[in-house]
């Protein structure tokens, strides 16, 4: 059993310690760091958030992203109906109950001054969440029997209404499973939309996502900018078995385009807690970046024990403010 342990640990370990190697190597090779993740990734399509035209509704704007900008939906078209969920859950083999398509309404309790002062805190930077919407995020071990999909709308529904008022552009909002899809400027009628509407699919393809709101960021990058801040909600390591790999190097290779150690961070929130090569997987993304080629350690993970004790927002500016005293040391 001992070394079964050890051989898990190896395993979940293996990406960073590949991204380590890869990048050693080919500085000894050629004499200069590796190239981006950005560079040797050109064939893949970045969202296009600067279209010209209106901001319009999340329910008309919603897309499918597989490399190519699709027409744009009918409004009637945009959501599935409950009864298309449930028949997609079938397909994959599920029982329609194991799930709902209806997500319980965030919180309308008002905001004490310790969450207005947390509140705007995130205020101050270009917040992006990155969902998981795969299969495995239907699996009810969250509080109060709520499935992991379910559970996070319900926090992010509370944290769209404590953010409305200081920062009423909203945020940008991703899913993803094999394909991903993004909302700019979600409001918390946005989100309660989408957490209502699931599209669970198989698949766990972080990296698409990852690099496509990090390349937004610099290509749209100003001295009047925020600094960025990513909330990844997920459940289990990657997949495929390259995905850790492939999330590991896109991460590597921000750093290397950031200018100051605090204009990006990422944190990694796992909900549900089953997964035991996730939470290696983000411990080591956490305690390991640096040393397999990162400029710097931009990465934090938060895990679910503590998000069910104090909730998605205070978790985060927590994670934030430990990042920024471990920073200034």
């Amino acid at each position: 059993m001992k070394y079964l342990w050890i051989l898990l640990i190896c395993l979940a370990a293996l990406p960073i310690w590949s991204a380590q190697a890869h990048a050693q190597s080919d500085i000894e090779a050629n004499g200069r760091k590796p190239k981006s993740a950005f560079e040797l990734s050109a064939e893949r399509r970045h969202i296009n958030d600067d279209a010209s035209g209106p901001q319009q509704s999340l329910r008309i704007q919603r897309r499918q992203l597989n490399g190519n900008a699709c027409d744009e939906p009918k409004p009637d078209q945009t959501y599935r109906t409950t009864a298309a969920a449930r028949k997609d859950a079938n397909s994959f083999g599920l029982h329609a109950d194991d799930w709902t398509t209806q997500t319980p309404a965030p919180s309308q309790t008002p905001m004490t001054m310790t969450t207005v002062r947390t509140v705007k805190e995130l205020a101050n930077f270009d917040l992006e969440l990155i969902v998981d919407e795969s299969l495995s995020m239907r699996h009810r071990d969250c509080p109060g029997g709520t499935s992991r999909w379910e559970w996070c709308g319900i926090q992010l529904g509370n944290l769209s209404n404590q953010l409305s008022s200081y920062a009423p552009r909203g945020f940008t909002l991703t899913t993803f499973a094999s394909q991903f899809e993004s909302y700019p400027n979600a409001t918390s009628g946005d989100v309660q939309q989408l957490f209502a509407n699931p599209q669970l699919g198989s698949g766990t393809r972080l990296s698409r996502p990852l690099e496509a709101r990090l390349g937004h960021y610099f290509a749209n990058r100003s001295e009047h900018s925020k600094p960025l801040l990513i909330v990844v909600i997920t459940d289990g390591v990657p997949s495929p078995a390259i995905e850790p790999l492939l999330v590991t190097r896109t991460l590597i290779a921000a750093t290397h385009r950031v200018v100051k150690p605090n204009e990006v961070t990422v944190v990694f929130f796992q909900v549900g807690g089953g997964d035991f090569m996730g939470r290696i997987f983000l411990n080591q993304l956490d305690n390991s970046l640096v040393s397999a080629g990162a400029k710097f350690d931009i990465v934090r993970t938060v895990p679910f024990e503590q998000l069910q004790q104090q909730g998605l927002t205070a978790s985060l500016v927590g994670a934030l403010r430990n990042f920024g005293r471990q920073a200034t040391r």
